[in-house]
């Protein structure tokens, strides 16, 4: 699957802003927060991008390139990067960098002049021209789903996907005109709902459907509330809850016990303390975004700063190096776990309030959904609860691969200076 993604781009002057995302009513559960956040009140200025794009798709049967987009909306003095990310998204548990929204575009990073600017069915039902073909697609949607169902299977060897063609749907379920069936299935080819269905051309010349298990996540679905808590239910990540038993001293503490097993295994400290006053912000709750800047600047210092030796051939940060570090020591399949939560410490890194600017940064926005952080953020204690949780399941995974792998047999007892604080 792919997502789509923009480029960051400085604020031009003079230009209105796209206004923010309308936020889910509180009280909601950690899913159903996603739909209502996907279903929420369209901006007018996110209302005009929808009826624009589908205007199109009705009058050419094709989406709109990136270049005419950006310059209908920079005729209309809004920012164009900003408002493509404005759209709420869903991210997913199961696929990394893939995200559904009422708009998709530029499969590529940077999004190049020719990149299409596509609506998803989603997209479709709140625009005003393309409710229509969203209504369709469902109804093909339904009739693939039926298919699915009639379909059987030999208990005692692998079947392959059974396939079934578009001329078979059209019963009183499809019945489609040539011009709005090639809209629908040119909408179904980036729909999560039927990616997995692959649509191709027989040797007929018929356009068939490979039918997957996927399909019957979304059987008996007619409104598009119901189809976005299908996709909610299916593809959303499972919702990581802070409980009681967290502490706030649980992020300094996995950095110090990663620190001492790193120590008894090379003979050398990794972590360089930032200092006692700002080591402390690590364990205070923030209440504004300059005091979740303030946690996660310390929180970047330590990531900056790690000792982590040099390896021929290998530069950048010490984030850069250790994996390659590591690499010499543990077996392949600890490097696999690790170089996993590398990715979380990189993500938690990046994340800088006070340089970003609200509803523009493409990286911010990914680098929140990695740490499973909801965007925009509305509770900055909880945001940072969640980030240092996620971070500090990291440092524990690591210290725990690189424990698994037994101390530097040159230096058995080289921390034991430490004393019992050093051990869990």
């Amino acid at each position: 699957m792919n997502g789509w993604v923009s480029r960051p781009k400085p604020r031009a002057s003079g230009k209105r802003e796209a206004l923010p995302v309308t936020n889910p009513p509180e009280g909601s559960s950690a899913r159903s927060v996603y739909a209502d956040r996907l279903l929420a009140p369209l901006t007018p200025d996110q209302q005009w991008l929808l009826d624009l794009v589908a205007e199109v798709l009705v009058s050419y049967g094709n989406w709109p390139v990136y270049e005419y987009v950006a310059g209908q909306i920079d005729d209309r003095g809004l920012d164009t990067d900003e408002l493509l990310a404005s759209f709420p998204r869903l991210p997913s548990g199961r696929y990394a960098n893939w995200y559904y929204a009422a708009l998709t575009y530029a499969s590529t990073r940077p999004p190049t002049p020719e990149s299409r600017v596509a609506l998803t069915i989603l997209g479709l039902n709140r625009s005003r021209q393309g409710s229509n073909i969203a209504g369709r697609c469902l109804a093909l949607l339904r009739a693939l789903t039926l298919a699915k169902r009639g379909s059987t299977m030999d208990p005692t060897t692998v079947t392959p996907r059974p396939v079934v063609s578009l001329e078979a749907l059209h019963t009183s379920t499809f019945p489609e005109l040539p011009e709005m069936q090639a809209r629908v299935l040119l909408v179904l080819q980036t729909e999560p709902s039927t990616a997995e269905a692959t649509q191709r051309q027989n040797q007929e010349g018929q356009t068939v459907f490979e039918l997957s298990r996927t399909l019957l996540r979304f059987q008996g679905v007619t409104t598009i509330e119901e189809y976005v808590e299908r996709l909610v239910d299916l593809f959303a990540p499972k919702a990581q809850t802070i409980g009681p038993k967290e502490s706030p001293f649980d992020l300094p503490a996995a950095i110090d016990y990663l620190d001492a097993i790193w120590y008894r295994r090379f003979n050398s400290a990794l972590v360089k303390p930032p200092g006692v006053e700002r080591s402390s912000r690590l364990v205070l709750t923030p209440t504004s975004p300059a005091d979740f800047d303030s946690r996660v600047s310390v929180l970047a210092e330590v990531l900056k700063t790690l000792q982590v030796p040099g390896v021929p051939g290998v530069g950048g940060a010490p984030l850069a190096r250790l994996v390659p570090f590591l690499e010499q020591h543990l077996p392949p399949e600890s490097i696999e776990r690790i170089s996993a939560e590398v990715a979380v410490l990189n993500a938690a890194r990046q994340v800088r309030v006070s340089s970003q600017h609200v509803g523009g940064n493409i990286d911010l926005v990914t680098a929140l959904r990695q740490l499973g952080i909801q965007y925009p953020i509305t509770d900055w204690g909880a945001a940072w609860a969640q980030l240092a949780e996620r971070v500090a399941a990291s440092f524990n995974a690591i210290r725990e691969e690189i424990q698994a792998a037994g101390d530097n047999p040159s230096t058995p007892d080289s921390r034991s200076e430490l004393g019992d604080g050093a051990q869990s």
